[in-house]
């Protein structure tokens, strides 16, 4: 997608929360999802805070974003692909229509989580509406 930058930025990243942090790289790094659940998945993590207004007015920077998240929305899309997202755009929208609508709960887990309020003595009936 990024070309070059996108390679850098990999780079960037995997060396920041991989090397720098003293976790795994590539393929050192266990899936949680495919692993043994029991194995430390060996991840690690990097936090950059930036001060956008010490380097722009915040309004421009937003206002360029805002651009960027735009064209990206408006990029050719590969045959059967509906529309681009940005990195968090669906958690957002899946955010919201859990606001309004609530979130569906296979039968199962209902009766855990009845079992689990029982345990710790809490009314049963927020659970369920």
């Amino acid at each position: 997608m990024a070309g070059h930058k996108g390679y850098g930025l990999s780079l960037l990243i995997e060396t920041l929360s991989g090397i720098l942090s003293g976790a795994a790289v590539t393929w050192g790094i266990r899936s949680w999802a495919h692993d043994d659940a029991t194995l430390h998945t060996l991840h690690g993590a990097a936090f950059l805070a930036i001060d956008v207004k010490c380097i722009a007015p915040p309004e421009e920077f937003a206002r360029k974003v805002e651009t960027l998240i735009d064209e990206i929305h408006n990029a050719p899309r590969a045959e059967g692909v509906e529309r681009l997202l940005v990195p968090g755009e669906l958690e957002w929208e899946r955010h919201d229509r859990a606001m309004k609508e609530g979130i569906s709960l296979p039968a199962d887990v209902v009766d855990s989580l009845k079992v689990a309020a029982d345990l710790v003595g809490l009314n049963q009936l927020a659970l369920i509406d």
